[in-house]
């Protein structure tokens, strides 16, 4: 298959010659792209995928598959992870595991902004260095204060326009989940949606959903042992079993 992406169009297409798997991520990234109101991908094949009208961002998420996971952690996680202080077990097995499975740790451009208002210039200055070994997730262009208070509830102060901001991210899906501590952001999530509430978790959580997605599971078989083969004697009388043919070995 030949595609040509395209996402300014007074710009050449790029013709590339695609995988089967290829083509079928293009095909999402098509309806993702649709769904939240952008035209960049042309392609002259069918690839005979669900309109753009049937899809929405969480099946876009999950069509991208696991490891396309983002975690967008608000301000307060960032300082408990880069405080000189011992970090919290969950917090550092939160970065731990997104690291081992390649997953995508973001903090909000709006948290930056935040942080910047603060009046303290030296811990403005710490405060912002703490943000860079992060990945950014840029804002929304010319999205008001009075859209988020419509979908969010009042925002009385700055600090709750940062709030709706997050939550804002993770409902057009540019994160997957948002990662906070912060009791009242939950509330406001769930307020909105329970599918939002979901999607906001604890950092304890967080570290849970990692683990159920991709650690293994150990799953003990009672009476096997697992032993090198140069410890068994190949005279055991098991193995005569197996010699007269009245027992095939699993690899026959």
């Amino acid at each position: 298959m030949i595609a040509c992406i395209s996402i300014d169009p007074i710009l050449t297409p790029i013709s590339l010659e695609l995988s089967t798997e290829s083509q079928l991520r293009l095909a999402t990234l098509e309806s993702c792209l649709v769904h939240w109101g952008f035209w960049s991908y042309e392609s002259g094949v069918n690839l005979n995928h669900p309109g753009p009208s049937t899809t929405s961002h969480q099946s876009c998420t999950r069509h991208f598959g696991m490891s396309m996971q983002k975690y967008l952690i608000d301000t307060n996680i960032v300082i408990g992870l880069e405080d000189y202080r011992t970090v919290e077990p969950a917090s550092a097995a939160l970065v731990t595991l997104a690291a081992k499975y390649h997953l995508d740790i973001l903090v909000h451009e709006v948290s930056r902004d935040d942080i910047r208002r603060d009046k303290d210039e030296e811990r403005k200055r710490v405060s912002l260095s703490k943000l860079e070994k992060f990945l950014t997730l840029k804002k929304v262009r010319d999205l008001s204060r009075d859209e988020l208070e419509e979908r969010y509830g009042p925002l009385r102060t700055d600090n709750d326009v940062v709030d709706a901001t997050l939550l804002h991210a993770i409902e057009i899906g540019a994160a997957d989940f948002l990662v906070t501590q912060d009791t009242a952001l939950h509330h406001r999530a769930h307020r909105r949606s329970p599918d939002l509430g979901r999607r906001v978790l604890y950092v304890v959580d967080a570290v849970d959903l990692l683990k159920t997605s991709f650690e293994p599971v150990a799953s003990p078989l009672r009476y096997v042992q697992e032993v090198s083969a140069h410890t068994i004697d190949p005279q055991e009388e098991i193995f005569d079993v197996v010699k007269r043919g009245k027992l095939t070995p699993y690899w026959g």
